[in-house]
C-alpha cells in the first residue's frame, strides 16, 4: 500500500481541488448510481434532520472511550495539540481535537501503542526535512522501520460514505434513506505532500524505511461510519474506518513480526520525527545525516521502558507553550487502567491469534464498537400506547390541584400540553407552536423539578418532537430519560462534547430552512405537515453553568461555542420549527442569573419562573421593562410566574404527574 512515484504534472492533477462544475457533474452520476432524492434537477436533498441517534449501548461505549487513559511504548507530543495553530473555526477544531483524543485512546485499548513509537501533531517536514510552517502531521506510528502517517478524521458517524469524485471528495447518506446528510467532504492535500516529501526525504538520505498514509474516521456516539472500499485521498492514500484500521494492523502482524517486536533503542529516524513534534521541542531538527547530540534529544510524553510520564508535569513544554493535559481526557471521570508493569518490554510474546497485542494486562476488556444499526426505537409502538393510555385526550385524570396521574396529550393544533391552571383554575396549555425559546427558572425546593421532569416526559411521549438534552446538572432527574431522545449528552463528558453538538444543532437551522424554502414553505408552524420535518427542541438542564465563571481557557471558550448556539436558535430557530427550553437552577444565595442569561431569557417567547427569594430577582428575570405582579415572596409549591404568547405575566399552578407515576415511566 506505499504510495507510487509520481510525475510532477500528475502529482499536480492529484492535488488540485474539484471546481464547482466538476461537483455538479459528480452529483448528477452519484444521484443515478445511488439513487438519491433530489430537490432540484442535479441536486440532491442534504439535510441533517435524520441523523441516527444511536444506541444506549453506542453512548456508553463512546463514554467508555473517553474515559481511558493514553498510554504506550513511548510517546511524543499530545493529540489535537496542533490545531491551536490551525485557522479552522472553534468548533471545528474542538472537533478535530476530539478525533486525534479518540484515536489515541483506542490505539491504547486496542494495544496498538504497545508496539510502536507514536508522534502526535507533527510538523508537516517540507523536501529538506525541515518545519513547513503550521502545517501539521495528526499522528505518525513507526513501527520498526515501518513508518505510517495517519490523517484523523472526526465525521459523522453511523453514516455511509461514498466517493464523489475519485481521489477529490466523498459524501456521506443514511444507510436505510436515499438522502445526503452533509455537504460534500473535499478532500485536503496535506497528506499527498506529506507522504511525498517524507517518503522523498528519507529516501534521499539512505533511511531503509518505507512510508504510508492513511486516512482514518474515528466512531461517535453513534457509532462508526461505514466507507465504501474505493474512497482515497489525492494521490491514492486510502480512507477507512477504525475497525479497518486496526483489522489491517492486525493482517500485517501475522506477517511481519516486526509489527510486535519493540525495540527501544533510538533510530536517527525517531530522532528526525521527534525533532519536528510540535509543542514539546524548539530546538534543532535531528535531521538523518546529522543527528543532534543526546543532550538535546526531545523528552518523550510518556515511554513505559524509562518510566517517563509527563503529561501532569509542567503546564508549559520547552517551547514556553502551553501542554494539553490528556491523563484521562477532558472533563472526564478516572478510566479502565492498564495493569501496572504491563508495557512494550513484554508485549512482544503475548500476541493472540489474530496478531495483536493481549489484553491479559488490563482491567478492563475494550469498548464495545458501536454498531451502525441507525436509530432504535425506544419502545414498542403498542407497549407505547398500553403505557401512557392514549383515551387521556382530556389531560389525565386531576388529583388535587398540581397532580395529575397520566401524562397529558398533545394537542396537535398548537403542539401543547395542559399542564399549567391559571388563579381560577382554568386550564392554560402550555404550547410550542410558534416557540423558540422556553426559559424557566427558581431557587429553593419549589416543585420545578417534577414540573420539568412531567413537560419533558409528556413530550418525550407525543412522539412528536426530535429532543437533544444537555445535562449540566449532577444528579438529574432528567438522566432517567436518556434512552428516550435523540441524544443525551452529559456535563460528565466534557463541554467540548456539549459545545460540538449544540453547534451542529444551530448549523442544521440552515439546512432545515433551505429545504422548507424549497418546498414554498415561510414559517414551519404554519404548514399542516411542517414540510416534512419533525420539529427540534434542544433541552438544556442545569444552565446557569453554561454562564457562569469558567474553570480554565478551555472551557470557557467553549461555553461561548454553547452560549452564542442558544442565542442563535432563540432568536432564528422558530420559522424553522426548532426551539430551545434552557432550566437554570439558582441557588438561595446567588445575586441572581447572569446577565448574559438574563437578557436570553427575555427574548425567549415563554418564561416560567418558580420562587425566588425576593421581588428584585424575579424582575432580573423578565426585564425591567415588564411589569411583573408583586405575589409575595413565597411562592407556593409547584406555583411560577408565566409569561406565554406576549401577554402579561400571571401566576400559574404548574401539574405534574404523581412521583409514583413518574418512577414508573419507561419511555
Amino acid at each position: 500500500m506505499v504510495t507510487q512515484y509520481l510525475s510532477e504534472a500528475q502529482f499536480r492533477q492529484a492535488v488540485r481541488k474539484p471546481t464547482e462544475d466538476e461537483i455538479n457533474a459528480a452529483w448528477i452520476e452519484a444521484i443515478a448510481k445511488y439513487n438519491l432524492t433530489t430537490d432540484a434537477p442535479g441536486h440532491p436533498v442534504i439535510s441533517a434532520d435524520y441523523l441516527p441517534k444511536g444506541t444506549t449501548e453506542q453512548a456508553q461505549a463512546y463514554r467508555d472511550i473517553l474515559n481511558h487513559e493514553i498510554k504506550g511504548a513511548r510517546i511524543f507530543g499530545s493529540p489535537g495539540a496542533g490545531l491551536e495553530d490551525s485557522g479552522f473555526g472553534e468548533a471545528q477544531r474542538k472537533s478535530g481535537e476530539r478525533g486525534e483524543e479518540v484515536f489515541a485512546k483506542l490505539l491504547t485499548w486496542d494495544g496498538i501503542l504497545d508496539h510502536c513509537v507514536s508522534y502526535w501533531s507533527v510538523y508537516r517536514p517540507d523536501e529538506n526535512g525541515e518545519r513547513d510552517g503550521d502545517t501539521d502531521i495528526d499522528c505518525i506510528l513507526q513501527f520498526g522501520s515501518h513508518i505510517l502517517l495517519i490523517d484523523v478524521k472526526n465525521y459523522r458517524s453511523g453514516l455511509e460514505y461514498h466517493s464523489l469524485i475519485d481521489g477529490k471528495a466523498m459524501f456521506c447518506s443514511y444507510p436505510l434513506l436515499h438522502a445526503v446528510a452533509n455537504p460534500p467532504y473535499i478532500h485536503s492535500p496535506n497528506m499527498a505532500f506529506a507522504q511525498r516529501d517524507v517518503q522523498n526525504y528519507l529516501a534521499q538520505h539512505g533511511s531503509a524505511c518505507t512510508v504510508e498514509s492513511f486516512v482514518v474516521l474515528v466512531p461517535g456516539r453513534t457509532g462508526e461510519a461505514v466507507l465504501d472500499p474505493d474512497i482515497t485521498w489525492p494521490t491514492g492514500i486510502p480512507a477507512m474506518s477504525y475497525s479497518k484500521f486496526i483489522d489491517e494492523m492486525k493482517r500485517r502482524a501475522l506477517a511481519d513480526r516486526s509489527y510486535l517486536d519493540f525495540d527501544p533503542g533510538m533510530t536517527r529516524e525517531q530522532l528526525w520525527l521527534s525533532t519536528l513534534v510540535k509543542h514539546i521541542y524548539n530546538g534543532p531538527i535531528s535531521h538523518i545525516d546529522a543527528p543532534i547530540e543526546r543532550a538535546q534529544w526531545p523528552l518523550p510524553t510518556y515511554d513505559a521502558l524509562a518510566g517517563i510520564d509527563t503529561r501532569d508535569a509542567s503546564a508549559k513544554g520547552s517551547d514556553g507553550r502551553e501542554r494539553k493535559q490528556w491523563k484521562g481526557g477532558r472533563g472526564a471521570g478516572q478510566g479502565p487502567r492498564r495493569a501496572e508493569g504491563s508495557n512494550g518490554s513484554d508485549s512482544s510474546d503475548s500476541s493472540d491469534s489474530s496478531g495483536s497485542s493481549s489484553r491479559a494486562g488490563q482491567a478492563h476488556t475494550p469498548p464495545a464498537r458501536a454498531s451502525r444499526t441507525g436509530t432504535t426505537p425506544f419502545g414498542s409502538p403498542q407497549r407505547r400506547d398500553e403505557h401512557h393510555g392514549r383515551a387521556h385526550g382530556n389531560g389525565g385524570a386531576y388529583a388535587g390541584d398540581r397532580m395529575i396521574n397520566a401524562l397529558p396529550a398533545m394537542e396537535p393544533h398548537d403542539a401543547s400540553f395542559a399542564l399549567m391552571k391559571d388563579a381560577h383554575g382554568t386550564m392554560l396549555p402550555l404550547r410550542f407552536s410558534g416557540v423558540s425559546g422556553m426559559f424557566v427558572t427558581g431557587a429553593g425546593k419549589n416543585g420545578m423539578a417534577v414540573c420539568m421532569s412531567t413537560l419533558v416526559a409528556s413530550v418525550i411521549a407525543s412522539h412528536y418532537f426530535d429532543v437533544t438534552m444537555l445535562d449540566c446538572q449532577e444528579n438529574s432527574t432528567l438522566a432517567q430519560y436518556a434512552p428516550a431522545v435523540k441524544a443525551y449528552v452529559p456535563i460528565a463528558e466534557g463541554l467540548d462534547v456539549l459545545a460540538s453538538e449544540t453547534d451542529s444543532i444551530a448549523v442544521s437551522m440552515r439546512a432545515r430552512r433551505m429545504k422548507l424554502k424549497g418546498v414554498g414553505i415561510s414559517d414551519f408552524w404554519l404548514a399542516a405537515d411542517h414540510g416534512g420535518l419533525r420539529p427540534q427542541l434542544l433541552v438544556v438542564n442545569g444552565a446557569s453553568r453554561l454562564y457562569g465563571d469558567a474553570a480554565n481557557a478551555d472551557e470557557e471558550q467553549d461555553a461561548r461555542t454553547i452560549r452564542r448556539a442558544l442565542q442563535r436558535i432563540v432568536q432564528h430557530g422558530n420559522a424553522s420549527g426548532m426551539a430551545v427550553l434552557l432550566i437554570a437552577q439558582q441557588r438561595s444565595s446567588d445575586l441572581g442569573v447572569a446577565a448574559e442569561l438574563a437578557e436570553l431569557a427575555q427574548e425567549c417567547q415563554t418564561t416560567l419562573c418558580f420562587h425566588l427569594p425576593s421581588p428584585q430577582r424575579v424582575q432580573q428575570v423578565f426585564g425591567t421593562g415588564e411589569t411583573v405582579p408583586q405575589f409575595g415572596q413565597q411562592i407556593a409549591l409547584g406555583q411560577a410566574i408565566c409569561r406565554q404568547d406576549g401577554q402579561p405575566p400571571q401566576l400559574v399552578q404548574c401539574l405534574n404527574l404523581a412521583s409514583s407515576k413518574l418512577a414508573e415511566l419507561k419511555l
